[in-house]
């Protein structure tokens, strides 16, 4: 909305306001077309302010608002022998690993 009042209603209303004022279909005296001039002005200010307004605090958070703690999803599954299991805990990489890892013997060679 604020680009359609921006780009096509305030021109419109502009323009208007200029005509009235320069060729008087109304025959106003020079206080009337003067008062027009200001009022729009101002009406003008005050949409173009609170659009802006309603705009840019939409944008920003409050900072007294309270902040919802981030959630985070489940402990991943994963299938294989030696396949990682990677869960969402903020970045922290857990491999699903025996924790002494099973060495294989290799026989003796007898000589």
């Amino acid at each position: 909305m604020p680009i359609f009042l921006e780009r096509f209603v305030l021109p419109v209303l502009a323009a208007t306001v200029i005509t009235v004022i320069i060729m008087n279909p109304f025959k106003w005296d020079w206080q009337q077309r003067v008062s027009l001039f200001l009022a729009v002005v101002c009406i003008a200010y005050f949409v173009g302010h609170t659009s802006y307004k309603s705009s840019s605090s939409t944008a920003k958070t409050h900072p007294t608002a309270p902040v919802e703690a981030q959630q985070k999803s489940g402990d991943a599954t994963t299938s294989g022998p030696e396949s990682p299991a990677v869960t969402g805990s903020g970045n922290t990489i857990t491999y699903d690993q025996p924790s002494t890892p099973e060495k294989k013997r290799v026989p003796a060679k007898k000589e």
